[in-house]
């Protein structure tokens, strides 16, 4: 999740650097966003109705000179 969402890496970078397969990568992000948005207290972090909330490809989107 680190690797991924914070250091805001690849899928194809954070498989490299941990010698996993992409899908093993993307199953595990999978999981833990599914973990932490189970989670209560992460529930109370979370931007209020209206507000665009983060996704997994608005880092790349930004890095590729995309918006």
């Amino acid at each position: 999740m680190v690797l991924r969402y914070i250091e805001d890496r690849t899928e194809t970078e954070v498989a490299a650097l941990l010698a996993v397969r992409i899908g093993t990568v993307r199953s595990r992000a999978a999981r833990g966003l599914e973990k932490l948005r189970a989670d209560p207290a992460v529930r109370e972090l979370r931007a209020p109705a209206g507000e665009q909330e983060v996704t997994d490809r608005a880092g790349a989107a930004q890095r590729s000179g995309v918006r």
